[in-house]
């Protein structure tokens, strides 16, 4: 049995198959050693086949990990085939009980994994496979193991619990690996990639920042093969490169003089991120691309990624989003949601599907958007969701719902859960395609505005200020002023005696000036708290009182 090669990171193709006579060793394992919870982790294993297999098996692979770590991939390729990795569906696994003879620690699982099909080779066969896993939310330093059988026969009888090497064992063991799981699952994701660049306009990686704070991103890392294999340098971000919440950061690749710099093949090609601390955050791996679509993930940060038009440089790749929801209507003007277009292109939205949890759930039709509907650049439209005849009218909640939004190609693009909502609130993107929030003016299909849904004098404002709230004590509702010398990212945020934060009132890029919001208090208990305004460059914090 080899030890794990010292790297960060891993990787590789190649694969796993099958056999029936003795010899199978794992002779090496590369592996990631820090992953972020909720991260990548990606692992590559070499297994040497000493012997001549005359009977087609598939071939076993399981990984020791931790209780809460999800299967994503896996790869296997060699001489004699390639083909990818599933998780076995059988318990106890047709291979043996695993667990009766190497019992998993507390906490810890085996990932059990076949090949999808199975070969016969001849001796000493060199086979490799690469799998991802996804790391879970729990933090610590784990241990993780593999094991490998030559087939999906009873060979557990014959493995090799020493972890020595051993030329006969039909199964084979590699258990002295160690990773790391650092902090929480990555805010900084790979949103998009263009591999067709050309002088003038090189290739480029799009990150995004899928959280509501501003994130620092100083020293990060991106690199395609080179940097992962270790034959070039790393391609580092900038020192001061912050994005905002919910933001976007273009990387170029190529062309900028930089020893880092990588072209992204246009026949396909895979990008690795990673942080400051050396742990792999996220990696994009694609195919052949034409000259007029990305590689983009649907919704930003967390969907699958395909290859889509139009490209989205440095914005969101969901130009079309639910954008506003007012849940308050009645037999005259009844239910609806609002959806906007962020891109310079007018867009066919035709067939797209509005539904709440009855479309979900597949207990009644979704709401289709009728044929020939185009959205134009920056515009909006609403679809009226109750009592307009349709079998899948939906009234939205007074009390909170749910809606989701679907393309015409059935992916869901959009989803927005909001709570209660007063007879003159909606609950809206501030600004138009940004950050929900409830406010207090209805905007049905015209801008939500670029602040909070407050009003905005067009004043003078010297100094970085914020009011005490009034009326105070109040009930249920409050006021709050603050003044911006300039435009800046705003959170405007209310916590509980014991730092709870129980409401954020503002989270967005407001404009230089004087603004006021209102917050309601209702469904909080009555007592102290504290509201605090937090930017780059101002923090201040006040008390207000809640009288029922």
């Amino acid at each position: 049995m080899k030890k794990a090669t010292n790297m960060i990171k891993v990787l590789v193709m190649v694969a796993m198959v099958a056999f029936l006579v003795s010899g199978c060793l794992i002779t090496e394992v590369i592996q990631s050693l820090i992953v972020a919870a909720g991260g990548e982790f990606e692992a590559t294993i070499t297994i040497t086949d000493k012997t001549a297999d005359a009977n087609a098996y598939k071939g076993v692979l399981c990984i020791l990990a931790p209780d809460d770590w999800e299967f994503v991939s896996g790869t296997y390729n060699s001489q004699v085939g390639t083909g990818a990795f599933e998780l076995d569906p059988t318990t106890p696994p047709t291979y043996g009980d695993i667990d009766a003879i190497l019992p998993p620690p507390a906490g810890m699982k085996w990932i059990r994994l076949l090949s999808d099909a199975a070969y016969t080779n001849e001796a000493n066969v060199v086979h490799e496979a690469t799998v991802k896993l996804k790391a879970g939310a729990t933090t610590g330093t784990f241990p993780i193991g593999y094991l490998v059988t030559k087939n999906t026969v009873d060979m557990l009888n014959s493995i090799n619990v020493l972890d020595e090497d051993n030329d006969n064992a039909w199964a084979d063991t590699s258990m002295n690996h160690m990773v790391t799981v650092t902090g929480a699952a990555p805010a900084i994701l790979l949103n998009e990639a263009y591999s067709r660049g050309t002088d003038e306009a090189p290739d480029w990686v799009e990150l995004y920042n899928h959280s509501d704070a501003e994130v620092d991103i100083s020293g990060y890392l991106v690199y395609d093969n080179g940097g992962h294999a270790g034959t070039k340098p790393k391609k580092a971000v900038p020192a001061g490169t912050i994005i905002a919440p919910w933001g976007f950061y273009v990387i170029v690749t190529d062309d900028t003089g930089d020893p880092a710099d990588f072209g992204l093949s246009s026949g396909g090609d895979k990008v690795w991120l990673e942080n400051t601390s050396g742990a792999v955050l996220d990696s994009l791996e694609f195919g052949a691309m034409d000259p007029a679509e990305s590689f983009q993930r649907v919704p930003d940060g967390i969907g699958e990624g395909k290859m889509t038009k139009p490209i989205t440089r440095g914005t969101s790749n969901v130009p079309v989003k639910l954008n506003e929801a007012f849940s308050r209507g009645t037999d005259a003007a009844p239910d609806w949601v609002e959806l906007y277009n962020s891109a310079d292109d007018t867009l066919d939205i035709s067939g797209w599907l509005v539904y709440d949890n009855g479309g979900q759930a597949g207990t009644k039709p979704k709401k289709a958007i009728p044929d020939g509907t185009l959205l134009l650049p920056k515009s909006w439209y609403v679809v009226v969701t109750d009592k307009t005849g349709d079998p899948a009218d939906f009234g939205l909640g007074s009390g909170g719902d749910k809606v989701w939004l679907e393309d015409a190609a059935g992916a869901v693009v959009d989803s927005v859960e909001f709570g209660a909502l007063q007879d003159t609130e909606s609950y809206s993107r501030i600004p138009d395609g940004g950050v929900w929030q409830v406010v207090a003016n209805v905007t049905r299909g015209t801008s939500n505005g670029t602040g909070t849904g407050v009003a905005m004098q067009p004043q003078i404002i010297a100094t970085w200020r914020l009011e005490q709230n009034y009326p105070n004590p109040f009930n249920p509702t409050t006021q709050i002023s603050f003044y911006l010398p300039k435009a800046a990212q705003v959170n405007l945020t209310v916590y509980n005696l014991l730092g709870q934060a129980v409401r954020e009132v503002v989270n967005a890029r407001l404009a230089a000036g004087a603004h006021t919001v209102t917050v309601d208090a209702a469904d909080l208990k009555s007592g102290v708290y504290f509201y605090a305004i937090k930017s780059a460059e101002f923090n201040a914090t006040r008390r207000m009182v809640l009288i029922k």
